[in-house]
């Protein structure tokens, strides 16, 4: 079952690093999206470097908004822009795609063939390892990712975050109704298991 990430709320300096990042929520950072790794840095607990997609350019803008300098001796690996192609004629229709995109780049339905929406694409990679079938894969692409582009991510990203939310409300108050039960359950068990031996107890006294 995958983690559900619950939308941060942002104080001013971490919104304002937020600003800075790509949105591409790749997670190549180490943190579950770019708001977790904004707010780390915020904090002084993150490096302005970890930021993959964003490269040289973002790690000095984060740097200079954060007052400290980048180690001399790092190396950046700039890469070219990309977009995830599907090969049409392999795809089955499983949806799995679809459910990891945190972008919403990607349509389609249940046993019908999925599609990639080019300018919505990062080409951040998370929908190649869901698919069972391989037909996925990352290919150069002209469309440079702008402001624009961060800013739309961002959006949409949070949207899909609050939907999945309220998707999710139903199945964790059916869990938590469950694992009350459980709890009830066991409570009632050792409150017998504790009179059946308090009863033994009296017994055997009576007895000697």
């Amino acid at each position: 079952m995958r983690h559900l990430v619950v939308p941060m709320q942002l104080d001013d300096e971490a919104a304002r690093l937020d600003a800075l990042l790509p949105q591409f929520q790749c997670r190549q950072c180490g943190y579950v999206d770019c708001a977790h790794y904004a707010q780390a840095l915020a904090r002084k607990k993150a490096s302005p470097t970890l930021c993959t997609p964003g490269g040289k350019r973002v790690a000095e803008e984060l740097a200079r908004f954060m007052r400290v300098l980048l180690p001399e001796n790092i190396v950046f690996e700039e890469r070219a822009a990309q977009c995830v192609e599907i090969i049409e004629a392999d795809c089955i229709g499983c949806t799995r795609c679809l459910r990891e995109c945190p972008l919403d780049a990607l349509i389609g339905a249940s046993k019908r063939m999925h599609s990639v929406l080019p300018l919505l694409c990062s080409g951040c990679g998370l929908c190649i390892p869901a698919c069972p079938v391989d037909c996925m894969k990352l290919v150069p692409t002209a469309h440079v990712w702008t402001n624009r582009d961060a800013d739309d991510a961002r959006t949409r990203y949070h949207a899909r975050l609050q939907r999945l939310l309220k998707q999710s409300l139903p199945r964790m108050a059916k869990q938590d109704e469950t694992h009350k039960r459980r709890q009830a359950v066991q409570e009632a068990l050792s409150k017998a298991r504790a009179r059946r031996l308090q009863w033994a107890q009296q017994r055997g006294e009576k007895n000697g």
